[in-house]
Parts: structure tokens; sequence; C-alpha cells
């Protein structure tokens, strides 16, 4: 098969307020344990040695955490040959060609929408349309011009 047009490959990355929000997690959660630690620094007499690897573990994991906000990595890519998912833990299946895709369409799953692919085998891709940036409805749209172009 002939290698994807790179005008024909697009990236659904994360929406950017969702990981605006992971990122503001990440911060505080971490901000706490070093307060805790500081707090047992103090409390056992500690040294200070254990408070700056935990002050350097937080910086670490904030800096990388604003890393990927600002570098949005794809969460699907879409090109001429298939589709592949990263970072959905219950995507089901990751990665398959056009032609193994029965359809597409948006379902509610647990309350949430989601864009689901189904498989000629019966299995299923999901992606819950929360995680999207641009929204479902570009992805749906790009799904279905690559379905009709595969007939």
């Amino acid at each position: 098969m002939a290698t994807p047009d790179p005008d024909r490959v697009h990236d659904y990355s994360f929406d950017p307020v969702l990981a605006a929000r992971f990122v503001n997690r990440l911060a505080v959660g971490l901000g706490l344990v070093l307060l805790v630690v500081v707090a047992l620094t103090v409390v056992l007499d500690i040294g200070p040695a254990l408070v700056s690897a935990v002050a350097l573990f937080v910086g670490v994991g904030t800096v990388t955490g604003s890393h990927l906000v600002r570098r949005r990595p794809w969460v699907v890519r879409v090109d001429d040959r298939g589709y592949q998912v990263r970072f959905v833990r219950s995507a089901g299946v990751k990665v398959a060609p056009w032609r193994d895709v029965a359809d597409v369409g948006v379902q509610r799953i647990q309350g949430e929408p989601c864009v689901v692919l189904g498989l000629r085998d019966g299995r299923r891709t999901i992606i819950p349309a929360a995680l999207l940036s641009p929204g479902p409805e570009t992805l749906l749209a790009d799904i279905e011009d690559r379905l009709v172009d595969r007939r």
C-alpha cells in the first residue's frame, strides 16, 4: 500500500481545557506531597536532603505536565491507511486499517458521548468525545470521508 498523503494525516489532540485541568490537579497534588514531606521533616527532625529531593521531583513533574499541555500530544491519528488511538486506556482496539471498519457514530456510554468505531469482527474502538480537540464532529466527518473513499 502507498504511503499516506501527508495532507490527509489528521491528528486530534487533547482538549486544552481538559489538559489544563489535569496539570492543575497534578500541580496541587504534588504541592500537597511537598507540604506533607516538609511537615514530616520538621516533626521527625530529618535532614533537608529529603525535602530537596521531593522538591526536585515536584518541579520536574510540574514542568513535564506543563510541557504536555503546551505540546498537546495527539489522542487520535487518522491517515489514509487507518487510525491509531493513544492515551485512552479503555479504547478497545487502538489501531486498525480502514478495511476493518464497518461503521462509525456517536453513542452515549455511561452517560458520556463517545465516538465509536465498529469493526467487522465485532470489536470496537471507543473514544470519549470530551477528550478531543477539535471536537467529535470533525473526527466523525474525517472518518466518514475515509470510509467513503475506501469503497
